[in-house]
C-alpha cells in the first residue's frame, strides 16, 4: 500500500511514472480487500476526541494539505503521533503517522488504486522530514475500529495523536487480545546480528535497529501488565522491574537518540527520498557509513547488552503465562 517494491520493472516504473506503476499493478492490492471484513464483538466501545494538529512544523503541514486535496473523501481520519504529533521533534525523530481508510475503499479496486499511488506520494514529506524514514504509513480500514487489537496499536497511540483530516471523534471497540510477539522477533533479530558478528555499519540500519529496540518497553508492559502506555513514559514505568545494571542499556540507547546528528548532504538526502520505494535493506548503504564515534561506542557488547535486556523482557512473560 505504501509503494515498495523488489520487483526491477516495478521499479523503474516507480521512478519514472508512480502513477502508471499504480495502474499496471493494481491486482497487488487485492489482498488488502480481505482486511475490510471483521467480526465484531459485543465490548463497550471506548470514545474519546483527539485534537487537531495545529503546529508549524512545515513538512507535516505540507502533508496535510497534500492530504485535504487528494484523499480527504477516502479517509476516515488521518492522524500523526510520536514526537510530531507533540511537537518535540529533534534530529533523531521521523515522520509518524497512521491513516484509517472508509472501508468503501477497500471494495473498489479503482478507488484502492488512487489512494495508494497518492499515499506513495505523501511519503516524500516524511522524508524530506527524516531522510532515514525506515517505514511508509500505516493503514487500517475503518471497521477495524469495531475489532481493534491493541497489540498492533496502542489505544494511547491514538488517543495521543494530532488529527490531519477527517474525524476527530473515535468509538473504539476492543477485541480479545492476542499475546504479542514481536518481543520475540526482536531477540532473535539482534541474535541473528550477534551470531553473524554483524554490528550496523551504515546509518540507515543503525537507526532502524535502535528504533526497534525502543519499542520494547511499550510491548512488555502491554502485554505483562495489559498496560496500555506510551512509548515516551514506557521507558521510566517498564525500567522497574529490571536490575538497575540490565536495564542502563536503555537508557544509552535513548541518550544516543538524544545526541543523533545525520547530516546526509543534498544528493544523498535526494537518492534516499527518491528511492523510498525500494526496501529499506536494499538502499541502506545509501545513507552513509556509522560515524566513527557510534561504531567506538555499538560494538559486540553493547548488542549483547541490548539482547540481555529483551531476553529479561520475554522470559519474565514466558513465566507469567506458565503460572497462568
Amino acid at each position: 500500500m505504501n509503494g515498495n517494491t523488489s520487483n526491477l520493472w516495478g521499479v523503474i516504473l516507480l521512478l519514472l511514472s508512480p502513477s502508471l506503476y499504480f495502474k499496471q499493478f493494481k491486482n497487488k492490492f487485492r489482498f488488502l480487500k480481505l482486511q475490510g471484513s471483521t467480526t465484531k464483538y459485543p465490548e463497550t466501545p471506548i470514545i474519546f476526541s483527539v485534537d487537531k494538529y495545529e503546529f508549524n512544523n512545515r513538512h507535516v503541514n505540507q502533508l496535510k494539505v497534500y492530504l485535504e486535496k487528494h484523499l480527504k473523501d477516502d479517509c476516515y481520519a488521518s492522524l500523526i503521533h510520536g514526537s510530531a504529533g507533540t511537537n518535540e521533534l529533534i534530529d533523531y525523530s521521523d515522520l509518524d503517522a497512521l491513516i484509517i481508510l472508509k472501508d468503501e475503499v477497500f471494495n473498489d479496486h479503482k478507488k484502492l488504486t488512487y489512494v495508494a499511488y497518492h499515499l506513495f506520494v505523501s511519503r516524500k514529506f516524511m522524508h524530506e522530514l527524516d531522510p532515514l524514514q525506515h517505514h511508509g504509513w500505516f493503514v487500517i480500514p475503518e471497521s477495524y475500529l469495531k475489532n481493534f487489537n491493541s497489540s498492533i496499536i496502542p489505544i494511547s497511540l491514538i488517543r495521543s495523536s494530532k488529527l490531519l483530516t477527517g474525524n476527530s471523534k473515535f468509538s473504539i471497540s476492543l477485541k480479545k487480545k492476542n499475546p504479542t510477539y514481536k518481543l520475540h522477533s526482536i531477540l532473535k533479530n539482534l541474535e541473528k546480528r550477534i551470531n553473524n558478528k554483524n554490528t550496523p555499519d551504515n546509518m540507515f540500519s543503525l537507526k532502524s535497529m535502535l528504533s526497534e529496540f525502543m519499542l520494547t518497553p511499550s510491548l512488555y508492559l502491554q502485554e505483562r501488565y495489559n498496560n496500555d502506555v506510551n512509548k515516551s513514559d514506557s521507558f521510566e514505568i517498564a525500567s522497574k522491574d529490571f536490575d538497575p545494571k540490565v536495564y542502563s542499556i536503555m537508557n544509552e540507547v535513548s541518550d544516543i537518540r538524544l545526541k543523533w546528528r545525520y547530516n546526509p548532504g543534498s544528493l544523498r538526502s535526494y537518492l534516499l527520498k527518491k528511492l523510498r520505494m525500494l526496501p529499506g535493506g536494499s538502499i541502506a548503504f545509501l545513507s552513509g557509513r556509522t560515524t566513527v564515534e557510534l561504531r567506538n561506542v555499538i560494538d559486540h557488547k553493547f548488542l549483547n547488552r541490548m539482547k540481555d535486556l529483551v531476553n529479561n523482557m520475554v522470559v519474565l512473560l514466558d513465566n507469567q503465562k506458565e503460572q497462568h
